[in-house]
């Protein structure tokens, strides 16, 4: 069984875990210094819950910004962020609804990457998998034989077209359907297929 909080001590990796949002409220503004502009994070806030089983999808994300460090995430609207330290940082629990994936924002776990549509460093590419595999065995424990799905977030909005990048899908997306068993997720909304060049 995979704990994250074991494997990133043992990798040496910091967790930063900003889910308890009566602790860390995103309506409030938190030092720019330690954890970016803006200093309000309302836009990383969740919208409500939803049902764990409609959860069948996990969504690659890029931030298309270089850097990113592991308090960003607070402000970012996603569930969790690989930042370009060495560090996880988990945003949101799984039954959160967050706007991060447009026509797929109901069903999607979302995984933001720090990096333009490609990674800030390789270590990235293993605490990304660690957090695919873990959100993996999260669901089938709560619903065994159920599907896993993965997908870009061009998949669901025309305008996210270079969204995750091809690195980033080769590296985690084709990993996941290879090495995981996973399905590739359905384009949605006015989204865009995976494209060839990408696999």
């Amino acid at each position: 069984m995979i704990d994250l909080a074991t494997e990133c001590e043992r990798n040496g990796w910091r967790l930063l875990d900003f889910r308890a949002e009566s602790v860390w409220c995103r309506d409030e503004d938190y030092p720019t210094k330690t954890y970016g502009w803006p200093a309000n994070k309302a836009r990383g806030r969740s919208r409500g819950k939803r049902d764990l089983a409609d959860v069948t999808a996990l969504m690659l994300h890029t931030t298309d910004a270089s850097g990113m460090k592991a308090e960003r995430g607070l402000g970012i609207p996603c569930h969790a962020f690989v930042p370009s330290d060495e560090a996880i940082t988990l945003c949101h629990h799984v039954d959160r609804l967050t706007y991060h994936g447009h026509a797929a924002n109901r069903f999607t776990y979302g995984v933001e990457i720090s990096g333009r549509c490609d990674f800030d460093s390789p270590s990235q590419i293993t605490r990304a998998r660690l957090i695919i595999a873990w959100w993996q065995q999260e669901r089938l424990a709560a619903f065994p034989g159920a599907p896993c799905y993965i997908m870009a977030h061009r998949q669901s909005h025309w305008s996210r077209v270079r969204d995750p990048g091809p690195a980033i899908w080769r590296e985690l997306g084709e990993w996941a359907i290879d090495e995981l068993g996973m399905l590739e997720g359905p384009t949605v909304g006015d989204g865009s297929p995976i494209p060839d060049d990408w696999r």
